[in-house]
């Protein structure tokens, strides 16, 4: 069953980045491109694309998958120093159902303040920022990258560590059979508490509170491991949508002084009232059989990948 899309031709973002639209770009590179939201959900919203056109992030070479990436840790610390909000939300949805409004794979940077709402739900809800707007915000948020003073990408959170000392943890995880890839610098696994059937976390290995913090090699392979664990989970479940977040700060959810990035799947016979959105310490536990199972499928795949190179 493929990811239920947005009817929508030509594809709005596919014009933008060939000029027939106008957009506010801030970024770009061969493979990649970033450009300001053109809808008013947040100051400084931006969003970060391939320049192929591409339904998700499964569907990307490896080349455009780290130039995404590298263009997203970019321009969010750009639009940090800019606009200094109190959090982010970082996400990428994949099929209607998990809210992707243009089937054009993009990730949303996306400010969070106290003082200020938040509204979630489908971006062409949002009214539209005139042009001259989003182009002095682009210009405003490309100087700020170029300055050189040093910016605290640290942001107030809840709790100052997710579980156990990370070594204790990976041993824990993968004494109950939950632990579904190591890498030289993250770890997945499928947590005790879960959003719903197929889900996982991922976690670094070294004391990182945001994404903002880590290297260009730590990135690259992040993004690397959401690739590969996405196909996993549409090879077994099958979903008709997928979503990946990152929470930075209280007033984005970050309940935890650790990095964490989640995968959400979508599935046809799960209603929408299940899906609704909560942070973590409110998710009730996933019975450890549920949890084996998720990380035995996820794992057999990933052995399979690695057998067929």
């Amino acid at each position: 069953m493929a990811y239920e899309k947005s009817e929508q031709f030509p594809c709005f973002l596919c014009e933008s980045v060939a000029g027939r639209i106008p957009h506010a770009l801030l970024f770009e590179t061969e493979l990649a491109v970033a450009v300001m939201s053109p809808h008013q959900r947040s100051e400084g919203a931006v969003l970060v694309m391939p320049k192929r056109h591409a339904l998700n992030c499964t569907q990307l070479t490896k080349e455009e998958t780290v130039a995404v990436m590298s263009l997203l840790c970019k321009s969010a610390r750009a639009v940090c120093k800019t606009y200094k909000p109190d959090g982010l939300h970082t996400f990428c949805n994949a099929g209607k159902k998990a809210g992707q409004s243009v089937p054009h794979m993009h990730f949303q940077i996306q400010t969070r303040y106290y003082d200020r709402s938040y509204a979630f739900g489908s971006s062409s809800n949002f009214p539209i920022i005139p042009i001259e707007k989003l182009l002095a915000n682009a210009k405003k948020i490309r100087q700020a990258e170029q300055e050189n003073h040093n910016f605290n990408f640290l942001f107030s959170i809840k709790k100052e560590c997710l579980c156990d000392p990370i070594p204790k943890a990976i041993g824990h995880f993968r004494k109950e059979g939950t632990l579904i890839k190591e890498t030289s610098n993250f770890f997945a696994v499928v947590p005790e508490q879960n959003r719903i059937r197929g889900a996982l976390v991922i976690l670094p290995k070294r004391n990182v509170s945001n994404y903002l913090e880590l290297n260009d090699n730590e990135s690259t392979e992040l993004i690397l491991l959401i690739s590969d664990l996405s196909q996993a989970i549409e090879n077994f479940y099958d979903p008709i949508g997928l979503s990946l977040w990152s929470e930075i700060g209280i007033v984005a959810d970050q309940i935890y002084k650790h990095l964490l990035v989640e995968l959400v799947p979508y599935h046809a016979d799960v209603k929408d009232k299940d899906y609704k959105y909560q942070n973590r310490t409110m998710l009730t536990i996933t019975p450890i059989e549920e949890r084996i199972k998720t990380t035995q499928a996820i794992k057999t795949f990933l052995k399979d990948k690695l057998f067929a190179k």
